[in-house]
């Protein structure tokens, strides 16, 4: 969060702000919208703490309307940025990736 472009945390803010339902704890309903993990199909959900040190204060879910809805909120330099961590940490497939074991290979769950 720390590196997102001022423009995002602050649109991120004010959506959570606006948003947030104060009546709403645990991981069965949003945290931001009246969706219940039943609701969900398919069930897409983030589960996220707030923590102090070691221990937990609350836990909330939120559905994936409301991360795309966050998601588009994003600046186009967070979104750049988030991109290019992306590439330099998590490069890919690697070439020799073999998705399922073929005759004379070995296979991948074994290696």
């Amino acid at each position: 969060m720390e590196e997102s472009s001022e423009e995002s945390q602050q649109r991120l803010m004010e959506f959570q702000n606006e948003r947030m339902r104060e009546d709403v704890s645990g991981t069965y309903e949003c945290a931001l919208c009246d969706h219940t993990r039943d609701t969900l199909k398919p069930p897409e959900f983030a589960l996220v703490a707030g923590c102090v040190g070691s221990g937990l204060l609350d836990s909330h879910l939120v559905c994936i309307h409301c991360m795309e809805e966050m998601s588009a909120l994003v600046s186009e330099k967070t979104r750049n940025q988030w991109n290019r961590f992306v590439e330099e940490n998590f490069p890919g497939v690697p070439s020799d990736f073999v998705p399922t074991p073929t005759e004379g290979s070995p296979s991948p769950i074994f290696m």
